[in-house]
């Protein structure tokens, strides 16, 4: 990621400038870039700006509203090199989320964006735009993330945790038992949406260092989302999945889950109206039912990325590349204070809803 200030002149002006936000591919080598390699997922989000979002930008007109959907884009090319050059938010006034506690308006704000886009897809599905479900090989759906470090070892960090721990001694035979289930096969199998029915295109990595928000007289006026390359056709309850655990604070994902999960249903469904759609709508109970056909997902969330939400207190103070690349570092996540106190909330949760049968 690079920041770029380009300095021109035009037949009317001199000393113009543009600043500018260029991602590529990485050139040196290690496990980021061949994991990007192997995903394909710069193809993917140089599809989705070519092809998808165009097809958004038609649609939004039938609201009245600007592409404000997501930041723009002057070039998404995949030749000479994996590229993409976007506007530069930050010279607009957007800023990033430092720390995901504290911040329930911009996680709102970027609910509404995401019920949007899940409308917009589902409409031009609808329509007959067949292309989207092209994205349906999304990361999870093949094997090669299951070997990633935070993956490969989150259940077996996790389970040591509960044992380390008295207070979670009822849970380690339901987990022994999921966890020699293989729980990354059954996150992949529910990816396949055999039994799911409410089906969009997924932004598919929502966490909160792809967000970026600007204030208006002390309050969050706009959220811009960004990076797609893990988009895929797929389950709308995955990236609910992603908002509730990497954009709500621990004391609100349980007791205002239910409240969260309606606000979406009533953006998306206001949209869809909107837009004049004429067909079928989905439903709030399907929509619940998914999210209990999709809880190996869920699981897989917290035991293998929620560690990771526990950090953003010491933003700044934790090199991320050594985290990733050491064992210990990484196992020491899962008895942090923060991730803890999640965990006592969310394990309940779990056994109420059924999902450690």
């Amino acid at each position: 990621m690079l920041r770029i200030l380009v300095i021109y002149n035009n037949s009317k002006s001199a000393d113009l400038e543009l600043h500018l936000i260029v991602k590529a591919m990485p050139v040196e080598e290690g496990l980021k870039k061949t994991t990007l390699e192997n995903n394909k997922v710069f193809d993917v989000e140089v599809k989705v700006y070519k092809e998808v979002i165009p097809v958004f930008e038609k649609y939004l007109k039938l609201l009245n509203e600007s592409n404000s959907l997501n930041c723009k884009c002057f070039l998404a090319s995949m030749n000479p090199q994996p590229m993409l050059v976007f506007e530069d938010l930050g010279e607009k006034g957007f800023k990033r989320i430092v720390r995901r506690a504290g911040n329930k308006d911009v996680a709102m704000k970027a609910l509404d964006k995401i019920a949007k886009w899940h409308a917009l897809s589902f409409k031009a599905n609808a329509d007959g735009h067949q292309k989207f479900k092209e994205f349906s090989n999304g990361f999870f759906t093949k094997n090669d993330w299951k070997e990633i470090p935070i993956f490969k070892d989150g259940f077996k960090f996790f389970l040591e945790m509960l044992k380390s721990r008295q207070e979670f001694e009822a849970f380690v035979p339901k987990f022994e038992k999921y966890i020699n289930e293989d729980p990354l096969t059954k996150t992949q199998d529910a990816l396949k949406y055999k039994n799911m029915n409410w089906l969009v295109l997924n932004m598919g990595d929502i966490h909160y260092g792809n967000l970026m928000f600007s204030e208006k007289e002390g309050s969050v006026d706009d959220v811009m989302l960004f990076d797609y390359q893990l988009t895929f056709w797929g389950p709308a309850v995955s990236d609910l999945i992603y908002v509730l655990y990497m954009y709500i604070d621990s004391d609100e994902r349980i007791l205002k889950r239910d409240e969260i999960i309606y606000k979406y249903f009533k953006v998306f469904t206001e949209t869809l109206r909107g837009l004049n759609h004429s067909g079928e709508y989905p439903k709030l109970t399907d929509l619940h039912k998914d999210f209990l056909s999709f809880k190996a997902f869920e699981i897989m969330m917290t035991t293998c990325l929620l560690p990771f939400g526990s950090i953003d207190e010491d933003f700044g103070k934790i090199d991320i590349g050594l985290l990733m690349g050491s064992d210990e570092a990484r196992k020491n996540l899962y008895t942090r204070a923060k991730y803890l106190q999640e965990i006592r909330e969310i394990l309940p949760f779990f056994l109420h809803r059924g999902y450690l049968e």
